[in-house]
């Protein structure tokens, strides 16, 4: 949910880098494709699939890996 959050925000910085240069038109389609279609597609997705909440999985180390990784990118 953050992560789909996340990303509307960061086309939502987007567009308004388009906005300040001018570009209205592709600001706009940023906003309303972007953020309206795609971010509200992944919170549906993240709403609506059944997750398995009964197993404790432990910490995923592999995540965290590739977080620093990408974070150190």
């Amino acid at each position: 949910m953050h992560a789909a959050l996340s990303f509307a925000v960061a086309w939502v910085g987007v567009a308004a880098f388009f906005f300040w240069l001018g570009a209205e038109f592709v600001g706009l389609a940023l906003v309303f494709i972007y953020v309206g279609a795609v971010a509200v597609l992944i919170v549906f997705h993240y709403l609506l699939t059944r997750r398995d909440t009964g197993k404790d999985h432990g910490f995923n180390w592999a995540g965290a890996i590739i977080a620093a990784a990408c974070l150190a990118g």
